[in-house]
């Protein structure tokens, strides 16, 4: 469903592995630093939703670490190939959270 004239952020936040969960279980990892596009009304809102779609995926440890307007993002291509401008277009079509890039570290 394409919402018009929502505000995308984009959440950076640090995960941990859930027992649960298989993501960090090849890699050894013990978390991982990662970024989200949404869009909601708010900050406050979209950090809310992040945590939920993250806890929802089984991740557990969740810091919300920053929480910021897409507009004051850069959006190009990221070393690793992710694109922003993608993901952005992406987050203004849906009401879901996209998940951007995850960044693995270990203890």
């Amino acid at each position: 469903m394409l919402m018009k004239n929502k505000t995308i952020y984009v959440v950076t936040a640090e995960v941990g592995a859930s027992k649960e969960s298989d993501f960090f279980k090849e890699t050894g990892s013990a978390g991982a630093f990662m970024n989200a596009l949404v869009g909601a009304p708010n900050a406050l809102d979209a950090g809310e939703k992040v945590k939920k779609a993250l806890e929802e995926d089984l991740f557990e440890d969740i810091l919300i670490e920053e929480i910021i307007l897409s507009d004051n993002f850069p959006v190009e291509k990221s070393e690793t190939g992710i694109d922003f401008k993608a993901l952005k277009k992406e987050a203004e079509k849906s009401s879901d959270v996209i998940y951007g890039e995850f960044f693995l570290f270990d203890e």
